[in-house]
């Protein structure tokens, strides 16, 4: 850490001087413009002007016989989350057929991702997302209107054990992991390069926040895609009408809560999001005794449910407190 002293210009004005090293690294000269950010902790951030378009940056991935399709899917994802917009993937010897479906696997599952160079040993991905075009707080709105459609969709697939429906509630879950890794990428940047932040109206704790919201939606939606995938693996569902009444109940309880906490986030509402996780807490609470009272047959399908919507519920509570948080943070420091 450098120590500089201040030096008072003019009648109201103060200066310090810049480290050359750092001027340096950033390609600055007398005439650059630098941001200059006042932060919620009261620090002062001095930061080098860098366009969006101008950061590149490449992987490559030395493939080797034996990596198979899951490795190399993991690999390209990683460096996808990472920030990098170009993927090189190399090999002394022919492409098999499983680096192939790796690679299409990859564009289904993030958004942005595709293939400007191919040869029998060389495959050159890009990432053409750009972060002003689809900012985080934009997608974040849409996955959580998502997420709400599709809990309440999973339900209704159940309700009138209804194959259709329960299998497009499955489809939609890949829309949602592709918007998650979009937003879970802008997070790392943002990291790497805060300057990014100032493109899209956000600061780094708005960044945090977004981010871990989510992977909440994210985790509520592979909940919503295990309940729709009963229907489709019990080829229907046959309950009593005292138990389907109840599950009923508790899929109309959980949307709300969803709904409930999306709300609380989206409009700062710090007495929504209270209420929300009082709420959580009595229908799981309501979900624990009504197990231990059933007593029919099925029961593990109808256990599988109930444990769905609870952690449905508990990852709506994290929204909850995550929003809190926020409001209690910049309440403190601003």
């Amino acid at each position: 850490m450098e120590y500089r002293k201040i030096q008072k210009i003019g009648g109201s004005s103060y200066s310090i001087t810049l480290p050359k090293e750092w001027i340096q690294r950033n390609n600055l000269r007398e005439g650059s413009t630098v941001f200059i950010e006042i932060t919620e902790f009261n620090d002062l951030l001095v930061k080098a002007r860098r366009e969006v378009e101008s950061i590149e940056n490449e992987y490559v991935i030395d493939y080797r016989e034996g990596y198979g399709f899951d490795y190399l899917l993991r690999k390209i994802i990683s460096i996808y989350l990472s920030g990098v917009n170009r993927i090189i993937i190399r090999s002394s010897s022919i492409f098999s057929d499983e680096v192939r479906r790796a690679v299409e696997k990859s564009k289904e599952l993030l958004i942005g991702i595709e293939v400007i160079e191919e040869s029998t040993n060389e495959i050159i991905l890009q990432d053409l997302s750009k972060i002003e075009e689809l900012p985080m707080q934009k997608m974040i709105s849409r996955l959580l209107f998502m997420g709400e459609s599709m809990v309440r969709d999973a339900g209704k697939s159940i309700m009138e054990n209804d194959n259709l429906l329960a299998r497009d509630v499955i489809g939609r879950d890949l829309q949602i992991d592709r918007i998650y890794h979009l937003i879970a990428k802008q997070f790392y940047l943002a990291l790497k390069f805060p300057d990014i932040l100032s493109h899209i109206d956000l600061d780094i704790l708005k960044a945090f926040n977004i981010r871990t919201i989510a992977k909440n939606v994210e985790r509520i939606c592979d909940h919503a895609e295990k309940i729709a995938s009963l229907v489709i693996e019990e080829n229907g569902l046959i309950m009593e009408e005292d138990i389907k009444e109840k599950i009923n109940e508790l899929f109309s309880e959980t949307v709300q809560i969803f709904s409930n906490a999306s709300r609380a986030y989206m409009k700062v509402d710090e007495y929504l999001a209270n209420s929300t996780i009082s709420r959580v807490n009595r229908m799981c609470d309501d979900i624990t005794e009504w197990m231990k009272e059933i007593r029919i047959k099925n029961t593990y399908y109808i256990f599988r449910i109930a444990e769905d919507l609870t952690r449905i519920a508990r990852y709506s509570s994290d929204i909850c407190e995550t929003t809190i948080n926020e409001i209690t943070m910049r309440g403190k420091f601003i």
